[in-house]
């Protein structure tokens, strides 16, 4: 029984230090809350920044087959050439 009493005594604040903790534990939590709100913006631009990218990209990509099957259409692009050339990157 001493030693719980002792415990006891030795967990229990002043009114003041609770007052204090519980002060210090709020603007941890607030500075949490905007630095996770700040760092959900960034992460929320970076991924609309990455899909403009690979959308930039698709474009291209489609850009240059149409442009590839343009001059195979014309004659000016040798269809055995452009097997090759893609076949060594398979």
């Amino acid at each position: 029984m001493e030693s719980k009493l002792i415990l006891l005594c030795y967990w229990s604040n002043t009114p003041q230090e609770n007052r204090l903790a519980h002060l210090a534990t709020a603007d941890q939590q607030r500075e949490l809350m905007r630095y996770m709100r700040g760092l959900n913006e960034w992460l929320e631009q970076d991924v609309h920044d990455r899909q403009n990218e690979i959308r930039g990209v698709h474009d291209r990509v489609d850009r240059l087959g149409q442009d590839v099957r343009k001059l195979l259409c014309t004659g000016m692009l040798e269809t055995a050439v452009f097997v090759d050339y893609w076949t060594d990157y398979i």
